[in-house]
């Protein structure tokens, strides 16, 4: 699944074949089909995988800064190094959505259920905060959870249409004002 990742991240859902994925792996073309009848299937599978890692590591950056303006500041310096690394090429769901007006109805339901995961991870985190006091307690978790995705994935398409960092350095700044905004 590795190979998997990496070739639909790097190349995109609709440009990269099967024989690719094998190729990568160094492995039969046959072996692909013996773990994955499709590419559709492989699809599924990827999207499960990039969920999976996904939210294993913000979880994992929310229990490390359990105060969510620490958070916004450790998320938005891991963008900026994995982005001068040359390991970011933004969100890989909305890469994936952006490559086709005709996704297939499986994909888009299961990009639907991944946002609302995302979403869910982060008014379960606002709502902890809310409860140590560093959020006031009217805000509303589900709006600011929305608003935080608005703002990241916002920096990321941005990015992803100029490849200009500006717009990843500066979403540090804009978690910085909305921040401010719920103390």
């Amino acid at each position: 699944m590795t190979e998997v990742m990496k070739q639909f991240y790097r190349g995109g859902y609709y440009k990269t074949g099967i024989r690719d994925i094998a190729a990568g792996a160094q492995v039969a073309l046959s072996s692909v089909y013996d773990h994955f009848s499709s590419k559709e299937e492989l699809a599924q599978n990827y999207l499960v995988a990039e969920e999976q890692q996904m939210l294993s590591n913000l979880r994992k950056l929310m229990e490390h800064f359990p105060d969510i303006h620490d958070f916004a500041r450790a998320w938005t310096l891991a963008k900026r190094r994995d982005l001068k690394a040359g390991r970011f090429l933004g969100c890989p769901f909305a890469g994936f959505a952006y490559q086709s007006v005709d996704l297939q109805p499986e994909h888009i339901a299961r990009l639907r259920e991944i946002s609302g995961q995302w979403v869910k991870t982060l008014k379960e985190y606002i709502v902890y905060n809310q409860k140590s006091g560093k959020i006031r307690k009217s805000v509303d978790p589900d709006y600011l959870a929305r608003r935080i995705m608005v703002l990241t994935q916002g920096a990321m398409t941005m990015w992803r249409i100029s490849r200009d960092s500006k717009f990843i350095e500066v979403l540090d700044e804009y978690w910085q004002d909305e921040m401010a905004r719920i103390d």
